[in-house]
Formats: structure tokens, C-alpha cells, sequence
């Protein structure tokens, strides 16, 4: 009964450990924009990019060799990158990314956004965004949104848009990070019923 007993307890305590890995898996692919395949070095692979100025520079680095830059040098631009990760309903998720700009940038608004779709790319609910151009500095620091999958959702899709970005300098990004928090209540209760399971095991012993 006792290496019963033991075995219990160390089956409940790998569990909530688990729990903070799971919270933490990245799930975006190319996350630092260091990979580029394709024709055009500016595109980093599996990331989708539309409008202009928004562009995969070596220059715009934080970590590795390249990030992602949105920059108007001769004229008003407005553009995004965003890539689309497999979802579940009822979960929740962050989308995050490090920011900085250069003293020169302006731009009315630099846009952290979670989108969410079904199998068919229609839309399943309200987008959870946040706009972080009020606090962009120039030093390195990271920005995030959260939110939670409505109902039919299939795909998170994580934007990052720029909107009307002046003549002048750049605002750098890199090392996107989009994690899925599991709801922790079943293990909980799973670990909870073990735990009595085991108490009166002890018990009766």
C-alpha cells in the first residue's frame, strides 16, 4: 500500500508540473523571422505579409539575424505580417512579440491583434487587440495581447499591423511567441480525486 501510495504522489506532482510547460509551447513557427526561402529575402517563411513598408530586415534584429521591420522612408504606409496557428474553442491565448522604434518613427497606431476563424476563414467572434504605439520606446521591450477562442474556432490567427507609419524612422520586432493556456481544471480535479483516493487508502491501512 505504501509504494501504492508513493506512486500516487508522484503521479500527481509530474502532472502540475506539466502544466506550466504546456502554458509556455510556442506555438507560431519561424517565431524569430530568422528563416527566408523564398524569392524575396523581405518574406520570412510562414509568415504572410500585405500593405506596404512591412518588411524582414537583417537591421531590425534583436535576437538571431533578422526581424521585422514597418518603415514609411518616403511616404505615409500602412501594412501587416501575421500567421495562423491551429486553435481550439474555449481556450484561451497570448500573443506576444518584442517592439521598439527608432526616435524618428510616428505612426497612429501599431496593433497587437488575436483573430479568430473557423475552417472556412470566417470569422468566429469578435478580434481581441491592443495598440501599443503610446508606448513604444526605444529600447527593446515586449508587448502582448490575450484572449479566448470563441466557439467553432479551428484558427488563431496573430496580426501585427501598422497604420499610416510617416516618412522618417522604423519600429523593429521580433521573437513573436503565440501560447495556448489549457484550462487547468481537469488535471485539478484528476490530481483532487487522487489525492482523497490515496488519503483513504492510507487511511484504512
Amino acid at each position: 500500500m505504501k509504494k501504492l501510495y508513493l506512486i500516487g504522489l508522484a503521479l500527481i506532482t509530474a502532472m502540475l508540473m506539466t502544466l506550466p510547460s504546456i502554458a509556455q509551447a510556442n506555438l507560431l513557427s519561424n517565431p524569430g523571422f530568422e528563416d527566408s526561402t523564398g524569392e524575396y529575402a523581405a518574406d520570412a517563411d510562414y509568415w504572410f505579409r500585405g500593405g506596404s513598408g512591412v518588411n524582414r530586415e537583417t537591421w531590425a534584429a534583436r535576437t538571431g539575424d533578422a526581424g521585422v521591420a514597418f518603415h514609411g522612408w518616403a511616404t505615409d504606409l500602412s501594412g501587416y505580417i501575421y500567421q495562423d496557428v491551429t486553435g481550439t474553442a474555449g481556450t484561451p491565448y497570448t500573443f506576444s512579440i518584442w517592439a521598439m522604434k527608432e526616435a524618428t518613427y510616428a505612426s497612429d497606431g501599431v496593433v497587437l491583434k488575436l483573430e479568430w476563424l473557423d475552417d472556412l476563414f470566417a470569422s468566429t467572434g469578435t478580434a481581441d487587440e491592443v495598440n501599443i504605439v503610446s508606448t513604444l520606446t526605444t529600447g527593446w521591450l515586449q508587448y502582448s495581447v490575450s484572449g479566448t477562442a470563441p466557439a467553432d474556432t479551428t484558427i488563431v490567427r496573430a496580426v501585427l499591423a501598422g497604420n499610416n507609419f510617416t516618412a522618417g524612422g522604423a519600429a523593429k520586432f521580433d521573437d513573436a511567441d503565440v501560447s495556448a493556456v489549457p484550462e487547468p481544471a481537469p488535471l485539478l480535479l484528476l490530481s483532487g480525486g487522487l489525492v482523497g483516493l490515496f488519503s483513504v487508502v492510507r487511511k484504512k491501512k
